[in-house]
C-alpha cells in the first residue's frame, strides 16, 4: 500500500514537470523535450504488460526523480521558489532581526533614544514587509499552494517552511494595510505599496525631530538647556 502511495506520488509530480515544462507558450527547446521524453516514459509505464510493468515503472521513476534533484541547473519552470528569490532575500533579513536582546533595548517609552529606535524598527519592518508584497505583486501564491499540496513529500524542508513564511507576511500584510483587494489590480498595489512605504518614512523623519527636540540644548554661553 504505502509503494502504491509513493509511486503515485511520483507520477503526480512527473505529471507536474511535463505540464510545467510543456507549456506552449515556451520557447525552451530542452524543457520541451524533457517533458516529452518524461511523457513517453509515463505512458509507457502505466501501460506496460505486467511482466514488463516493473522495469518501466523503475526507469520512469529514476526520470522523473534524476530531473527534479537537478532543477535547479534544469530551468526556472520546474522551481517552485524561482519567482520568489528577491522575496526570500529580505525573508532572510527579517529572520535575522527579531533577538530578543534587541527587542527589549527598544522598548523603553522613557527613553527618548529608545522611543526613536523603535518608531525607526518597526517602520523598517514593516517597509520590508511592504517590499515584499510588491516583489510578490506577479507570483501566483494558489499555484505555489498547489505545490506545497501536491508535492510536500518530494520538496526540500526549506522550500516548504519558505513557501509557508512568505504566504503568512504577504496576508499580514496585505490585510493590516488593506492591500487585499488591490492585489488584484498590480498597479492599483503598486501605488497603495509606495504611499504606505512614503507614510512609514514620514514617520521616522518625525520621529527623528521628536527625538531631536527632547534632548537638551547648549545656550549660545555654552551651558546645557531643557
Amino acid at each position: 500500500m504505502a509503494q502504491s502511495k509513493q509511486s503515485q506520488e511520483i507520477f503526480d509530480l512527473g505529471a507536474t514537470l511535463v505540464k510545467e515544462l510543456g507549456l506552449e507558450d515556451s520557447h525552451d527547446t530542452l524543457g520541451r523535450w524533457m517533458a516529452s521524453y518524461i511523457s513517453e516514459l509515463m505512458v509507457k509505464a502505466k501501460n506496460a504488460p505486467k511482466k514488463e510493468k516493473a522495469q518501466a515503472e523503475k526507469e520512469c521513476f529514476e526520470a522523473i526523480l534524476t530531473l527534479w534533484s537537478q532543477r535547479e541547473e534544469v530551468t526556472e519552470r520546474i522551481q517552485p521558489l524561482a519567482a520568489l528569490k528577491p522575496a526570500l532575500e529580505l525573508l532572510s533579513r527579517l529572520a535575522h532581526d527579531t533577538h530578543l536582546s534587541w527587542e527589549l533595548y527598544l522598548y523603553d517609552n522613557k527613553d527618548p533614544w529608545r522611543q526613536f529606535g523603535t518608531k525607526i524598527h518597526d517602520n523598517s519592518q514593516w517597509i520590508l514587509r511592504l517590499l515584499m508584497v510588491l516583489q510578490t505583486l506577479p507570483v501566483d501564491f494558489v499555484n505555489m499552494a498547489k505545490w506545497k499540496e501536491k508535492h510536500s513529500v518530494h520538496l526540500a524542508d526549506e522550500e516548504r517552511q519558505a513557501i509557508g513564511d512568505l504566504d503568512e507576511i504577504v496576508n499580514k500584510t496585505n490585510h493590516y494595510f488593506g492591500l487585499e483587494a488591490a492585489a488584484a489590480e498590480p498597479h492599483a498595489a503598486i501605488e497603495k505599496i509606495i504611499r504606505h512605504i512614503g507614510e512609514c518614512i514620514d514617520g521616522q523623519v518625525k520621529a527623528f525631530e521628536k527625538l531631536k527636540a527632547a534632548l537638551p540644548h547648549e545656550d549660545p554661553n555654552g551651558t546645557s538647556a531643557d
